[in-house]
C-alpha cells in the first residue's frame, strides 16, 4: 500500500523551536500547487513574523508538510497564549488561503491514504467506507488534533486510524 509515513523536512529555522511549541495543523481538500504554497507562505509571513500575545512577541513560523497539510508553529514559552492572538492567526490563514482560492480550514472531511494515494472524503463517506471494510484501523489518516511540534516532528500527524480519534468515531475494525 502507498501509505507513506515519511517525515517532513523542516526548514532550518524550525530548529530553534522547543519540542513543546504549539502546533496548528490545517489541511486543504485537494493538493495545493507549489506556486500557491509559495503565495500562501509569503502572504502569511507578515502576520506570523509579527505575532504578539499580550504585547509579547511570539516566535512563529509556517510551512507545508505535504501537498495538503499546512503547519503553523508558535513558541509560547515566554508568553501566555491568548485566544485573541490565536484568532488573528487563524483569520490570517483563512484570508491568505482565500486569496489563492484555497480553503485551508476545511476540517469537515477526512484525509486518508490507500494503495492509490491520498483521498479527501466527507465524514459520512469515510463512515460508509469503514462499514464495508474499505478503510480500517490500519488506514493512514491525517490527524489535525496534534498540538505540539514534537508530535509533528515525530510524524504523529499522519497515523494509522486505529491510533487516532477516527477509531472511536467510526468504530473501525482491526486491519486484516
Amino acid at each position: 500500500m502507498n501509505q507513506s509515513t515519511s517525515l517532513p523536512v523542516f526548514p532550518d529555522d524550525f530548529a530553534a523551536f522547543p519540542p513543546e511549541a504549539r502546533a496548528w495543523l490545517f489541511a486543504a481538500g485537494s493538493p495545493i500547487p507549489d506556486e500557491n504554497k509559495a503565495s500562501i507562505l509569503d502572504g502569511l509571513h507578515d502576520s506570523i513574523s509579527k505575532w504578539k500575545s499580550h504585547g509579547t512577541e511570539i516566535m512563529a513560523k509556517a510551512t507545508f508538510l505535504d501537498d495538503v497539510t499546512f503547519l503553523v508553529v508558535a513558541d509560547f514559552t515566554q508568553a501566555h497564549m491568548s485566544g485573541c492572538s490565536i484568532d488573528r492567526m487563524i483569520l490570517s490563514v483563512r484570508e491568505t488561503g482565500a486569496l489563492t482560492g484555497i480553503d485551508l480550514l476545511d476540517a469537515k472531511g477526512i484525509h486518508y491514504w490507500d494503495h492509490t494515494g491520498l483521498h479527501f472524503v466527507s465524514r459520512t463517506k469515510f463512515g460508509e467506507l469503514a462499514a464495508v471494510g474499505a478503510v480500517d484501523a490500519g488506514t493512514m489518516v491525517l490527524d489535525l488534533t496534534r498540538i505540539t511540534l514534537s508530535d509533528v516532528r515525530d510524524g504523529k500527524w499522519k497515523a494509522p486510524a486505529g491510533t487516532t480519534w477516527h477509531r472511536r468515531a467510526f468504530e473501525l475494525s482491526a486491519p486484516a
